[in-house]
């Protein structure tokens, strides 16, 4: 254990590295820097943006000492660091991530999704590991104590078995259905992808929203509904299970649980009471996911969400953008 606080570089300074809008919510962190500042165990002392603006406003706003236009020129300016955070758009992750492996980093974690192909993903993941360096991915929703809590309450039995699970959501399978993939994942295993339809465009060409029908080992149906983002967004995921339903609300931020109840109408059929909301808000998860990132490099904990979760996810969403092309029915 060290009193001296981990240094961290951040690579790219716009909105998840720093926030938009409001900087934090109810004090909670909703951002790579906010997190890192309001803990004591980091300090930020560098930042890299190829937008001199950008990123001389980001080092002001979060009072960082250094702000480099490269990575190269960061990470041969004579200075360390424990933790790189990679925050630039999902089509430049490949390239940082291949610089970052060969530095004196001890940790990097990367934004959400790992890399927009999965081969490059699998390079990478294998260069980290025969470094020996850890990799994390910023699925932020499995840092988020309102996940933790549900996943605890689904694993005691209270709830019976899982039997079926519906999800909603816009603005693509990778961008943002990725999310919901590393949750599912997480929460009930493998998953093998069965029917793959209805593709629309409402984010990238290259990244489609689609309806997906998933099972998992135990054979339970999952259905991903997409939804267009250009009208509004949303993001929503129901568990129906023996003993009621669990519904993550408000872009997960919100849940609510129904038992099961005697129909007021008709009090010899079962059905699900109103229920009670819990509001998590943001949930801890850029707080959680920096305290993991300390106790993996001081304790060696294990990551929530590593490089080789975030390529199992990847793998499942390659194959679901590989179907887009055909009829929609997997082989």
């Amino acid at each position: 254990m060290t009193n001296v606080p981990l240094r961290v570089l951040i690579v790219g300074c716009g909105n998840i590295a720093g926030g938009t809008g409001l900087p934090s919510l109810n004090g909670e962190a909703l951002s790579h820097a906010a997190a890192y500042a309001a803990d004591h165990r980091f300090k930020i002392t560098a930042c890299v943006d190829t937008k001199q603006p950008q990123a001389t406003a980001f080092a002001q706003s979060w009072n960082v000492p250094l702000v480099y236009p490269t990575v190269e020129e960061a990470l041969d300016g004579g200075e360390t660091f424990d933790i790189a955070s990679v925050c630039v758009p999902s089509d430049l992750h490949a390239q940082i991530l291949w610089k970052l492996v060969e530095s004196s980093v001890r940790l990097v974690l990367c934004e959400k999704p790992f890399t927009e192909n999965l081969a490059d993903a699998k390079k990478i993941l294998t260069a980290f590991e025969e470094k020996g360096k850890p990799i994390a991915v910023a699925y932020t929703r499995l840092w988020h104590r309102g996940f933790r809590k549900i996943s605890n309450e689904l694993s005691d039995g209270s709830w019976g078995e899982i039997v079926s699970v519906h999800a909603r959501y816009s603005r693509g399978i990778l961008n943002t259905g990725s999310h919901i993939i590393s949750m599912l994942r997480t929460l009930m295993g493998p998953l093998n992808v069965k029917y793959v339809g209805n593709t629309r465009h409402d984010f990238t060409r290259k990244d489609p929203t689609v309806d997906v029908i998933l099972t998992n080992e135990e054979d339970i149906a999952i259905h991903l509904m997409g939804s267009d983002g250009r009208r509004f967004r949303f993001f929503e995921m129901e568990f129906i299970t023996e003993q009621g339903a669990i519904r993550f609300e408000d872009w997960g931020t919100k849940v609510r649980r129904q038992r099961i109840i005697p129909y007021r109408y008709a009090p010899h059929i079962k059905t699900l009471g109103v229920g009670n909301w819990e509001d998590f808000g943001p949930g801890g998860s850029f707080e959680a996911m920096v305290d993991n990132l300390y106790q993996t490099i001081t304790n060696k904990s294990a990551l929530a969400s590593d490089g080789l979760g975030a390529v199992e996810t990847l793998s499942v969403i390659q194959q679901i953008i590989d179907f887009t092309s055909n009829s929609g029915n997997p082989k």
